[in-house]
């Protein structure tokens, strides 16, 4: 059975939610603040953390921060839950350890559908990186390439909100691109896109969310070599809440 891990300080949503998603047929365990999140983490390994960010005594972030720094919760998979957007800073500073972010309210149709779609991205860039460290050992790129995926699935699903900083974001965004290029660019010539996860031209099967195409090696550059006019797909296309 799938267990989440609910962590919000309102009472009401956490019983709503807890509810809701044993209906559905997930174990569920709650905790009511941060410190309560890492003292269950202690003999717990859900298959998902579901992070409330504006909490008292310590925030999401500061959970999440604690989370990813213990060799034993790291990889768990964390998706932020908060009724405010996040700033580009924020994405900046976090995007690389969470899944997704999600905005309250919540469609309750559309949460288990999201968190199933969270969980199955995440074990396939687990499968991702274990297939590469056996295919190619020695490879370390594939995290700092992943990173940038992650971070730019979230600001292009949250760009049309960043009021006054549209035209920085797209910078921001632009370079990132620029670095994906220029890191893919640094694998071995036998790394295919099938090796790292991804596809060209629309979700299909892979499970990076990302259409990413580059230039051929030893040609000329593709169409899409540009990173102004690389697209990158959102984390689940048609599927945000």
């Amino acid at each position: 059975m799938t267990t989440i891990l609910l962590v919000d300080d309102n009472d009401d949503l956490r019983r709503i939610f807890t509810l809701f998603l044993k209906a559905k047929g997930y174990s569920v365990s709650a905790a009511a603040s941060g410190r309560e999140c890492l003292a269950l983490l202690t003999g717990l390994r859900p298959d998902l953390i579901l992070l409330d960010i504006m909490m008292p005594e310590m925030d999401g972030w500061e959970v999440l921060c604690a989370i990813k720094t213990s060799p034993e919760t790291r990889n768990l998979p964390v998706v932020m839950c908060s009724g405010k957007v996040p700033t580009p800073e924020e994405i900046e500073d976090y995007g690389r350890d969470i899944e997704e972010y999600l905005v309250k309210p919540l469609e309750l149709r559309s949460l288990t559908g999201t968190l199933n779609r969270v969980m199955e991205l995440h074990r396939s860039r687990i499968c991702t990186r274990e297939n590469l460290a056996r295919k190619f050992p020695g490879l370390h790129q594939f995290d700092m390439f992943d990173d940038h995926l992650k971070k730019i699935g979230l600001l292009e699903k949250f760009s049309r909100q960043f009021c006054g900083e549209r035209e920085k974001t797209e910078q921001v965004i632009r370079d990132h691109k620029t670095m994906l290029i220029t890191i893919r660019n640094t694998f071995p010539p036998s790394v295919t896109d099938a090796d790292l996860g991804l596809h060209a031209g629309g979700p299909g099967t892979g499970l990076l969310r990302a259409a990413l195409v580059t230039p051929d090696r030893g040609g000329p550059p593709g169409p899409m070599a540009n990173p102004a006019v690389m697209t990158m797909g959102g984390n689940f296309p048609g599927g945000e809440l």
